[in-house]
């Protein structure tokens, strides 16, 4: 997680909850709520298409991170599109048989895969990029404080689509040569 992105809690008048138990801890209406933003029925069924997508054409299986060691934002895009329009097809026909539902559920999956990779990449890139910021003293001192945009340097994240692809690419390269 970048450290922009890290939630910050109040500390000061916090309301405490005291449990039956007569524990206490402090409120969490400001803290991230993972288990209510997430399905465990989703997971579970994204958990099981991409464990079936493991295996590869050659029958050996992949590790389950494979993926991020990095793959392009061209391959996501296009891969995502496509899964996309398999959804969107399937929606408009209205088929509600079991194998029919079964097949939309592994585009919706595959839509998830590949928005998550690319918002994957996105952030590493973007953390990379403050990473490179924390590291130039010069341009520290010059614009202090201005990670986004540090006397004209782009450190958070790339000018355009391809400079993006273009440094997902090498990632993956550099990665795969490792």
């Amino acid at each position: 997680m970048a450290p922009n992105d890290t939630p910050v809690y109040p500390r000061i008048e916090q309301q405490m909850r005291t449990f039956d138990t007569g524990a206490t801890r402090d409120s969490d209406t400001e803290k991230w709520d993972y288990e209510g933003f997430l399905s465990p029925r989703t997971l579970h069924r994204y958990a099981k298409y991409m464990h079936k997508h493991r295996k590869q054409s050659d029958g050996k299986m992949r590790a389950s991170d494979n993926w991020q060691k990095g793959i392009p934002l061209a391959a996501y895009i296009k891969s995502l599109w496509r899964h996309l329009v398999d959804l969107w097809t399937m929606h408009r026909t209205k088929e509600t048989s079991t194998k029919y539902v079964s097949v939309m559920e592994d585009a919706l999956c595959a839509i998830i895969f590949n928005a998550s990779g690319y918002l994957h990449e996105l952030l590493k890139a973007k953390e990379a990029k403050q990473q490179a910021y924390a590291e130039d003293s010069e341009a520290q001192r010059i614009c202090p404080n201005d990670p986004y945009n540090p006397c004209g340097k782009n450190y958070l994240g790339p000018n355009n689509e391809e400079d993006i692809i273009q440094e997902t690419e090498r990632k993956a390269r550099e990665h795969a040569s490792n």
